[in-house]
C-alpha cells in the first residue's frame, strides 16, 4: 500500500520490509490487483481511485508489462469520464493518465498513436499552465524522435523540457531524469565528454537523493557510454551493478537492455560465454515482445556473436530477423546496423559484390543523419570491402573511405574503433610498398588493443599483420599468436583461416640450400600477402589460379609462368594455368620435371640465378632446351 500511495489498509505492506527487499513490488502489486480482472481490491465494492490506476500503470510500465500499462491508464480516463470526484487535482491527473498511455503506446511499438495522444496531451498542458506534465510530455515527444534517428529535433525539445521543469515546475527530480535523456542525445551526437559529465553528476544526485529508479538509469547510461569510448573494463561495473538491482526489483524489461549492453561488454573483452548467456537471457525476458526494440538489438547483437564464432548461417539468420524487425518499426539506426552485419557477413565469404550491396543499403538507412559511430562503422566497413577487390582504383577507394572516417573518429572517441583504423590504415599501406608504415601502424594497433583488452580485435590485427611482415620470423610469430587467440576465443572460422596463412608460409620458407644459390626477392612478402588473399576467397577454382598467375607475374617480374597441379592418387602432373606475357595466353611449355618433381617430393622451395650453370641442374634438357635461367618453384 506504502509504495502505491493508496491507503488501502486490507493490503498493506511494511515500507520497511519492501526496503529491504525491493522485488516485494511485485509482490504490492500482485495484492493490489487482488480480486479479478476488474482489479479492484478483495472484499471490495468501491472502484479504484482514479490516482490508483495511474500509481499502477507506472509500476507495470516499471515492471515491463507495457500492456497492462496502458490498460491501467486507459481505465483512469475512463473513471474520470464517469464523473469519479478528484477535486483540483482532475486536470493533472488526466494529464497523467494521457502521458503515461503516450509512453506505454511507444513502448509497445505503436509510435504514431503515441505521437498523436502526446501532442494532444502536451496542447491542453500549455492551455491549462500545468508545466511539470508539459515538461514530461516534451521529453516523452524527443524520445520518440530520438527513436527515429532524429537527434537534432530531441535534443531541442529536452532543452525545452529541462528549462520547464527547472525554472517552471520547480522539479528537481524530473529535471534529473531529463539531464539523462539529454546525455543520451549527446551521446548519439558524439559530444562524449558532456554525456559523461551528465551521467557523473546525475548519479551523485540520485545517490543523495536516494533515487533508486534515477540510479538505476544513470548506472547503465554510464556504463554504454564508457563502452563506446572503447573503456570496456571500465564500462564493466557499473552495468553489472545495475543489473543486479534490476534483478532484484524484477524490472526484467529494463534487466533485458541492461543484459544486451553488458553482453556486448563481455563479448569485447572476450568472455564469450558470459555474453551469450545475457544475450539469451535477455531474449528470454523478451519473448512475448517480438517487436522490442531492445529484443531486435538483442537479436543483432546474438548475431555479431554467431558471426565472430565462425557460424555464418545462423549469424545472417538472426540479423536478418533483427533487420525485419527493425524495419516494421521504422528504426533506421538499427536497420542500418544489420545491413552491415550482413555485409560483414557477405565479406567474410568473399561475396564481394552482395558486401558491397548490403553496405549500400546500410549508407542508405541512415543517410546524412548518421551518427558518428555510424559513420565510422560503416566507413570501415566499406574501406576493408576495398582492400579485397583488385587493382589500384580499389586501394585508392579505401584511402578515400579510410580519410572520411577520421573526422567522424574523432569525433567519436572511440579507442576500439581507432585501433581498427590503424590496422586498415597499416594494410593499406603495405600493399602500397610501404613497408616501414605498414610496421609502425600495425604495432600501433595491436598496442592499442591489447590495452583495450580486445582479443578479437586484436587477433584480427596480427593476422593482417602476419599476412605483410616483411620478416619470416616476425610474421610466424604474429600468425601464431593470432592463432592461439582465435582458439582461446573460440572464433573457429578465423582459427582456420589463421593458421592456413601460417601453415603456407612456413611452406613456403626457402630451404637453406635456397638461400644459398639466391636470396628471396625483397617484395615476396607483399606477392605472398596477396595470394593467401586469393587462396583464401571462396571463388571457382579456374578464377583462383588465373588471378594467382596474373599477380605473381605482375608483381615479381617474370617472363613467364606455371601452375600444376598434382593429382592426389596418381600423382600426375598436370598444367593448370601458363602465361607468357610476350604473348598473352601462351602455350603450355615443356614441363621442367627435374625441378617440379623435387619441390613436390621434398616439399622445398627451389629458386636459382643462373640454372645453366646451377650443378643442381645439370643435365635438365627442358631447361636447355628453353634457355631458361632464373626459377622459382614453390610447393
Amino acid at each position: 500500500t506504502n509504495i502505491l500511495g493508496i491507503p488501502l489498509p486490507d493490503i498493506s505492506i511494511d515500507l520497511p520490509v519492501v526496503q529491504e527487499h525491493p522485488e516485494n513490488r511485485q509482490l504490492g502489486l500482485r495484492q493490489a490487483q487482488a480480486g479479478g480482472s476488474g482489479g479492484e481490491p478483495a472484499g471490495s465494492s468501491a472502484p479504484l481511485p482514479v490516482r490508483m490506476w495511474c500509481e499502477r500503470g507506472r509500476l507495470h510500465a516499471r515492471l515491463g508489462q507495457h500492456r497492462e500499462a496502458l490498460d491501467s491508464y486507459r481505465a483512469g480516463l475512463g473513471r474520470l469520464q464517469e464523473g469519479d470526484p478528484e477535486g483540483s487535482e482532475v486536470a493533472e491527473l488526466e494529464l497523467d493518465l494521457l502521458h503515461g498511455e503516450a509512453t506505454a503506446l511507444r513502448d509497445l511499438g505503436q509510435s504514431e498513436a503515441a505521437f498523436e495522444t502526446a501532442r494532444t496531451a502536451l496542447r491542453n498542458a500549455g492551455e491549462r499552465d500545468l508545466q511539470r506534465q508539459r515538461a514530461g510530455l516534451l521529453s516523452t515527444l524527443a524520445g520518440l524522435f530520438y527513436a527515429r534517428g532524429d537527434w537534432r529535433r530531441a535534443e531541442r525539445l529536452l532543452r525545452r523540457a529541462l528549462w520547464v521543469a527547472e525554472t517552471r515546475a520547480g522539479d528537481l527530480a524530473l529535471a534529473s531524469r531529463l539531464r539523462n535523456n539529454l546525455g543520451n542525445v549527446w551521446w548519439k551526437t558524439g559530444a562524449r565528454d558532456r554525456a559523461e559529465a551528465i551521467y557523473r553528476e546525475n548519479l551523485q544526485v540520485c545517490e543523495r537523493s536516494h533515487d533508486l529508479w534515477g540510479r538505476l538509469t544513470a548506472l547503465n547510461n554510464l556504463g554504454v557510454l564508457l563502452a563506446s569510448r572503447g573503456r570496456w573494463r571500465e564500462a564493466r561495473e557499473p552495468l553489472t551493478e545495475s543489473l543486479a538491482m534490476k534483478r532484484r526489483l524484477g524490472a526484467w524489461e529494463t534487466e533485458a537492455l541492461t543484459r544486451l549492453n553488458l553482453g556486448e561488454t563481455d563479448e569485447v573483452l572476450g568472455d564469450w560465454s558470459a555474453a551469450r548467456g545475457h544475450y539469451e537471457r535477455g531474449l528470454e525476458l523478451l519473448a512475448d515482445s517480438p517487436d522490442h526494440p531492445d529484443r531486435l538489438a538483442l537479436l543483432a547483437r546474438r548475431a555479431s556473436l554467431e558471426r565472430k564464432s565462425g557460424h555464418a548461417e545462423a549469424a545472417e539468420r538472426l540479423a536478418r530477423e533483427a533487420l525485419e524487425g527493425a524495419q516494421r518499426l521504422d528504426d533506421p539506426d538499427l536497420a542500418s546496423r544489420c545491413w552491415r552485419l550482413l555485409g560483414r557477413i557477405a565479406l567474410d565469404r568473399r561475396q564481394l559484390d552482395r558486401a558491397a550491396a548490403y553496405l549500400e543499403r546500410a549508407r542508405e538507412a541512415v543517410g546524412e543523419d548518421a551518427t558518428p559511430e555510424a559513420r565510422v562503422r560503416l566507413g570501415l566497413a566499406r574501406a576493408e570491402l576495398e582492400l579485397e577487390r583488385d587493382g589500384e582504383g580499389s586501394l585508392d577507394a579505401a584511402a578515400g573511405l579510410a580519410a572520411e572516417v577520421r573526422p567522424a573518429l574523432a569525433e567519436l572517441e572511440d579507442r576500439l574503433a581507432e585501433g581498427e583504423m590503424w590496422a586498415l590504415e597499416a594494410d593499406l599501406a603495405a600493399r602500397r610498398g610501404r613497408s616501414e608504415a605498414a610496421e609502425e601502424g600495425f604495432a600501433q594497433s595491436v598496442a592499442r588493443l591489447d590495452e583495450l583488452g580486445a582479443p578479437f580485435e586484436l587477433a584480427r590485427s596480427l593476422y593482417r599483420w602476419g599476412l605483410v611482415s616483411r620478416e619470416p620470423e616476425a610474421a610466424e610469430r604474429h600468425l601464431e599468436r593470432a592463432v592461439a587467440t582465435f582458439q582461446r576465443l573460440g572464433a573457429e572460422a578465423e582459427a582456420r583461416r589463421a593458421r592456413g596463412a601460417l601453415d603456407r608460409m612456413r611452406q613456403h620458407r626457402p630451404s637453406d640450400a635456397a638461400t644459398e644459390h639466391d636470396p628471396a626477392p625483397t617484395r615476396s612478402p607483399a606477392v605472398l600477402s596477396e595470394v593467401m588473399k586469393v587462396i583464401n576467397s571462396t571463388l571457382d577454382l579456374d578464377q583462383v589460379l588465373d588471378r594467382i598467375m596474373d599477380r605473381v607475374l605482375e608483381r615479381l617480374g617474370a617472363e613467364r609462368g606455371l601452375i600444376v597441379l598434382s593429382d592426389p592418387l596418381t600423382r600426375e602432373l598436370k598444367p593448370a594455368v601458363s602465361r607468357n606475357l610476350e604473348s598473352g595466353e601462351g602455350e603450355e611449355r615443356q614441363l621442367s620435371d627435374s625441378v617440379v618433381r623435387q619441390v613436390i617430393e621434398k616439399g622445398e622451395t627451389v629458386m636459382t640465378v643462373d640454372a645453366l650453370e646451377d650443378q643442381r641442374f645439370a643435365g635438365a634438357d627442358s631447361i636447355v632446351a628453353q634457355q631458361v635461367r632464373s626459377i622459382l618453384c614453390v610447393p
